[in-house]
């Protein structure tokens, strides 16, 4: 597709992620590939893409920051096909704490780590209707930081999966500049056919921002993830949309100067109180 002046071409990543660590990476490879191919400059792995094992093995697998072969792994492929990638989530060591961080981190095409995002909402619930239950404070710690960095020309804001929920994350983001929202998620099957779409589209319009959300797809060890990974323009609507039963790659532009104008020419968020 030919690219759009001013724009970013973005890529998420629908995986469908098992226990096994080496053959996670060597699927998300393929994926990265595909979405390189396809021109994109930015490209977003969603929340677990390493493992969907139970938590309990993450410590084992946990890494200082800036060292490890999870990292080592995700600097390679930025610079093998020169993109800003997202890990959408990866398990880091936290000095003097028996648990550890669930953070997304953004490597440049030079493979260097620009930022590191902690989650801040952690998913402690028994899901109605379901025999599924999550814990993650058993396991992490909670982030405590607003996190944006520049993308190409643009200010992206970071979350992870249930931070969705909670709208004043996203109005902190947009306070601090973000243009784009980066989401990488394992949203539950339950209640991502529930709320998964509303949430994401209304993250999105009522910050008049763009939201990029890889979400995983398929089961593993009774967990059922979602699918339907979402590219959301800034006046809610769908740009792009994965299906809830395979692996896919969306890509999309993300048109900076439209989102721009329609900042200056709605400006709604110029109006809070």
């Amino acid at each position: 597709m030919p690219r759009i002046e001013s724009s970013l071409r973005v890529a998420a990543l629908q995986m469908e992620a098992n226990s096994s660590v080496r053959e996670n990476l060597a699927a998300a490879e393929v994926l990265i590939a595909q979405a390189a191919a396809r021109g994109a400059t930015w490209v977003s792995l969603p929340e677990y893409f390493f493992s969907m094992a139970s938590p309990e093995t993450f410590p084992a697998l946990a890494e200082p920051l800036g060292h490890g072969p999870l990292q080592d792994w995700l600097a390679a492929q930025a610079k093998v096909h020169k993109i800003y990638l997202l890990a959408g989530s990866l398990p880091f060591r936290v000095p003097k704490s028996c648990k550890i961080a669930s953070g997304s981190l953004l490597v440049s095409p030079a493979g260097t780590g620009l930022v590191r995002y902690n989650k801040r909402h952690l998913f402690d619930q028994i899901i109605p209707g379901s025999a599924e239950r999550h814990c993650e404070s058993d396991y992490f710690v909670r982030g405590e930081e607003i996190i944006t960095e520049a993308v190409e020309g643009a200010k992206v804001g970071f979350a992870i999966c249930y931070d969705l929920r909670f709208p004043e994350h996203f109005r902190a983001l947009s306070s601090a500049g973000a243009e784009i929202f980066a989401i990488p998620s394992a949203f539950t099957k339950k209640t991502g056919e529930a709320h998964w779409h509303v949430l994401l589209r209304a993250r999105a319009l009522e910050n008049l921002s763009y939201v990029v959300a890889p979400n995983l797809v398929g089961s593993c060890e009774g967990k059922q993830v979602y699918g339907h990974s979402l590219i959301v323009g800034p006046w809610g609507e769908v740009l792009a949309e994965a299906s809830g039963t395979s692996p896919e790659v969306l890509v999309a532009d993300l048109d900076l100067e439209k989102l721009r104008e329609l900042r200056r020419n709605f400006p709604v968020l110029a109006h809070r109180r």
